[in-house]
């Protein structure tokens, strides 16, 4: 499975928070472990980084595969983890594969084939740009969400639980219900103060989103308020309102 998207847009958060909720249940889901590559190490020999050494050294510490020397082939590495994953069920998780190139993308997608290959019960789940394209490796499908933007109330929302010129929850679900009400449909939030609003705040984001919040002064907030909360009397002369914020 890979989450598509651009940068900023989630995927490692989205991802991290994938792997929470699988390891609270993992007796359900059927996976014993779960190995989260973020970091690519490099491979002091070849001068590449490469995510299956950062994969075979978590498997170390994990007592679960043996050590071996900086500058052994890459070749017995990719035996070593193959050797300790064989008989596992594992989620093998690596984030933003995009960063491969070359020699390493290929050592990579070689990788992944003999995964598919020769074990039963590990799958895979990346993070990357864009499809990376598996046709290459028989039998093995690669699955791919595209993650997109967040919708205006999520938006809305998102800058609302981060921003430290809300000090309460209830201000937070007051300005998140006076500017993106349950009622706030798909159309309205192609008006132009709703989309002056999302551009504000990111575009849909997260990342930009998460800075706009933490770096908007006291008097960047106010003026949003007006615009805001200007947004919120239009709505209301035009819209029917909830009888009750969730």
């Amino acid at each position: 499975v890979n989450v598509a998207g651009q940068t900023d847009m989630g995927r490692s958060s989205m991802v991290a928070a994938l792997c929470h909720y699988i390891d609270s249940r993992k007796s359900t889901l059927l996976f014993d472990n779960i190995y989260f590559v973020k970091g690519m190490l490099k491979r002091t020999t070849l001068g590449q980084s490469s995510p299956i050494i950062s994969l075979h050294n978590q498997l170390v510490l994990a007592g679960r595969a043996h050590d071996i020397s900086e500058d052994a082939d890459l070749d017995e590495v990719i035996k070593e983890v193959l050797v300790s994953l064989k008989q596992t069920k594992s989620l093998l998780v690596f984030d933003k594969i995009e960063t491969l190139d070359g020699a390493t993308a290929q050592d990579f997608h070689f990788f992944l084939g003999q995964i598919f290959e020769r074990t039963e019960n590990v799958h895979v789940l990346v993070t990357s740009n864009e499809s990376i394209g598996l046709k290459s490796l028989l039998g093995v499908g690669e699955s791919v969400y595209n993650l997109g933007p967040l919708n205006f109330r999520n938006t809305v929302k998102l800058f609302a639980f981060h921003c430290p010129h809300l000090h309460s929850p209830r201000e937070r679900k007051d300005i998140v219900e006076q500017i993106a009400p349950h009622h706030h449909n798909r159309l309205a939030e192609d008006d132009e103060v709703s989309v002056k609003i999302k551009s504000i705040l990111g575009g849909g984001i997260p990342a930009k989103t998460f800075a706009v919040a933490y770096e908007m002064t006291s008097d960047e907030f106010l003026e949003f308020k007006r615009i805001a909360y200007g947004k919120g009397s239009l709505m209301n002369k035009n819209n029917k309102p909830t009888e009750q914020a969730e």
